[in-house]
């Protein structure tokens, strides 16, 4: 755990500037264990470099005689790369090769917790955690290194699910191209709508593939011969009467209510029926509490349906502000994020996320924008 430790750290272009300083390439050992993961895993306070006891230093450099990659100089005080580092470019190309994008955990697991479940799994090399660039805090998703490409491919086409919930693991370059793409495409968008703003304030004239104005307001006259025609022979005489297009009348023999081409049975009228609260099972998730308790019972569903609730009709910019689920006819509950008790609206997702990822099937009317929607809050449907 050291040495996954030591080689997967967020100081890592530190050490590449000490490294480099270095005229053997060793940078001090305690000054390493000075760092703060390394301090928690040796349960030290928050120490000096110079204040580390002798016998703690050669301890962990008898651990980290261990390690082939490493090497520890005969004093004991300073350690380095076994073998030299190389290009970094042609380095960090290798690193992906044997790298996988996984998703999704936990938000509140930890690096060595993710580490130790999938080394149990094939022997890793690192993990490093994806975060949220503002709160720092952990999105759910990891970059795992393995030993080589072929452990990693053999990982990735397992079937492995992380507290009920099926991991999706894809290549790291695959997963570093998609957002690339994804990245551009929002830009592309952005440069769309900002060329409209700039057109109906009136800052410039832009023209589309046809030679038209964007924006711009044509009238034509209408045939109205023609396009009689063609609603009478589509029977649009509702839209043509809207429209005050002259069309041949209607007879009186074409109206008869005796035809019996005009007979209808629309079965016995029923009076519209008004919601009854004792008949109805209607709850709203208020609590974190509840809301986890409501997450496992829906985990246990193989099927359900749910809506989302939003502030706009377009998903990829919308906030989502509410989820709906039924199980069951006269049956719902309402999830808010955040809930009446300030759990964070990410928090709610975390929660809820292994229940929609999971496979259950997931009923519901105008799914696409629904499933647009909680993507962009990170959120994958299964």
């Amino acid at each position: 755990m050291i040495v996954h430790t030591l080689t997967s750290h967020s100081f890592r272009r530190f050490l590449l500037n000490k490294v480099n300083e270095a005229e053997d390439s060793l940078v001090p050992l305690a000054l390493l264990c000075s760092f703060e993961r390394m301090r928690a895993l040796l349960h030290l306070p928050d120490v000096s470099v110079d204040s580390l006891s002798k016998e703690l230093l050669d301890t962990v450099a008898v651990i980290l005689e261990r390690s082939s990659s490493l090497h520890v100089d005969r004093e004991n005080r300073r350690v380095g790369r076994a073998e030299p580092l190389g290009d970094p470019v042609e380095v960090e190309k290798l690193v992906e090769a044997r790298s996988l994008h996984v998703k999704p955990f936990s938000k509140d697991w930890t690096m060595d917790g993710v580490f130790a479940w999938f080394d149990a799994i094939r022997p890793v090399r690192s993990v490093r955690f994806r975060r949220h660039a503002q709160s720092k805090d952990f999105k759910g998703e990891v970059f795992v290194e393995f030993d080589n490409r072929g452990v990693a491919d053999e990982v990735r086409k397992m079937s492995l699910e992380w507290e009920g919930a099926p991991l999706k693991m894809q290549w790291k370059r695959d997963f570093i191209e998609s957002k690339k793409a994804s990245k551009q495409q929002l830009e592309q968008d952005a440069a769309f709508y900002q060329q409209n703003d700039q057109q109906a304030n009136g800052d410039e004239n832009i023209v589309d593939e046809e030679g038209f104005t964007v924006g711009l307001l044509l009238a034509f006259e209408l045939d109205e011969e023609a396009l009689t025609s063609v609603f009478r022979e589509l029977e649009f005489d509702s839209f043509g009467d809207r429209l005050g297009l002259e069309g041949e009348s209607v007879s009186e023999e074409e109206t008869d209510e005796d035809d019996p081409d005009l007979e209808f049975d629309f079965g016995p009228y029923e009076k519209v029926q008004e919601l009854d609260p004792e008949a109805v099972d209607y709850e709203v998730v208020e609590t974190d509490d509840e809301l986890r308790d409501f997450a496992d019972r829906l985990a246990d569903q193989d099927r359900c349906a749910f809506d989302t609730e939003a502030t706009s009709r377009d998903p990829m910019t919308a906030d989502l502000v509410g989820l709906s689920f039924s199980r069951e006819p006269e049956t719902a509950t309402y999830v808010p994020p955040p809930p009446p008790d300030d759990t964070s609206a990410d928090a709610v997702l975390d929660v809820l996320r292994p229940a929609l990822s999971g496979e259950a099937e997931k009923v519901g009317h105008n799914l696409k924008y629904d499933l647009l929607l909680l993507k962009q809050h990170g959120v994958e449907v299964g």
